[in-house]
């Protein structure tokens, strides 16, 4: 496998700097200031030689002094911390991957342009033994973070996170990243579901519990089977099943899931609002139970300006005239919970309301 730089000796540069099977690192790739293709061909160029690699695989460039990434259709994905890179901004020290190609982010000075770089290792070797071990259910660790209705703090479900006390696959980016090496993103998300579900089942009051997807998932007959065995393992157990709002791309087809759903006794949210896309068409066209806005909208937002104050107000309203519940993720104060009361939010969560935290330490938020 061949792959070849921009070798740009001059300072200012950011980074990929290859991880290689063997922990190693491998050669520095100089991201150019202009939009740049990524690819397997000598055409693109930026090229890696991988066959698992698109001729097209990504476009990489500069925006505000950060790269951006962003996939284009490739058969294998891109992915950045293991999340689909869509219009994604880097950071230094983010994990990205090109297929089965995986390289480190560099900020500008942290390398040299064009050479191989002598830090910066990143071995997947202990993360890809361990994986095994965890498909198999050891190792899984569900954690749980309260959802409150406002403005009384009082809990309404929890959302299941995944988690894991394998030493390497620890968090969801370590768990998910080794997963989308071997193909198993989804059998990773089925598992968590699962396993979670177990957990729930033996919390005193779970409320209604929000579990996550992968946009890989969306929407294929497996995805639809594992729901189904999540039913049959919690008949009574009020579910919501989120969608992160980059995959939802077809009105029709979130519409015929949303009969699925209907028919399982489940509920709709969709995540990460405000994050990316955001298209309003697909909210009023098929709409979902509850819509989770993104921390983005909501740090702050008692410090807002007016404008982004009243854009937060406006788009609360809409959801509400829809009939769809309103949720602000990511609120860690007083006053941020106070402000999303205000502008309309019917339910919140965040670490002002608690952490995620196992079943087994689940306690009363703060208020």
């Amino acid at each position: 496998m061949t792959t070849t730089a921009h070798k740009i000796t001059c300072i200012g540069y950011w980074t990929l700097t290859e991880c290689r099977d063997d922990g190693a690192a491998g050669q520095s790739l100089s991201i150019p200031p202009d939009p740049t293709l990524i690819g397997r061909t000598a055409e693109t160029p930026i090229t890696l030689g991988c066959s698992s690699v698109s001729k097209r695989h990504a476009v990489i460039g500069m925006e505000f002094g950060r790269p951006v990434l962003t996939d284009l259709e490739s058969t294998n994905g891109t992915y950045v911390n293991g999340r689909p890179a869509n219009q994604t901004p880097l950071a230094d020290g983010d994990v990205v991957q090109f297929a089965s190609k995986v390289f480190r982010v560099g900020k500008p000075g942290t390398a040299e342009m064009g050479a191989t770089a002598e830090g910066g290792s990143f071995s997947f070797a202990a993360a890809l033994l361990q994986f095994e071990e965890l498909m198999t259910g050891a190792g899984v660790a569900p954690h749980f973070q309260p959802i409150v209705r406002l403005p009384d703090g009082q809990i309404d479900g929890y959302e299941l996170l995944a988690r894991s006390n394998l030493e390497e696959l620890r968090s969801p980016a370590s768990m998910f990243s080794t997963a989308a090496r071997l193909g198993q993103e989804c059998a990773l998300s089925e598992l968590m579901r699962r396993e979670g579900v177990r957990d729930a089942l033996r919390l005193a009051d779970c409320g209604n519990l929000f579990v996550n997807t992968h946009p890989k998932e969306i929407i294929q007959d497996r995805f639809l089977a594992s729901l189904v065995e999540l039913r049959e393992l919690a008949p009574l157990l009020p579910i919501t099943i989120e969608v992160h709002e980059s995959a939802i791309t077809d009105s029709e087809s979130m519409q015929q899931f949303r009969q699925v759903l209907n028919g399982l006794s489940m509920q709709l949210a969709y995540d990460d609002f405000g994050a990316g896309q955001a298209r309003l068409d697909e909210l009023s066209d098929a709409p979902p139970d509850c819509l989770k806005f993104d921390i983005k909208l909501i740090r702050e937002l008692d410090k807002a300006t007016s404008a982004r104050h009243g854009m937060v107000t406006t788009l609360v309203s809409m959801t509400r005239e829809l009939g769809v519940t309103p949720l602000a993720e990511g609120v860690e104060t007083l006053e941020e919970a106070q402000a999303c009361y205000e502008v309309g939010f019917e339910l919140a969560q965040g670490y002002f309301f608690g952490r995620p935290s196992a079943a087994t330490l689940l306690s009363k938020p703060s208020r």
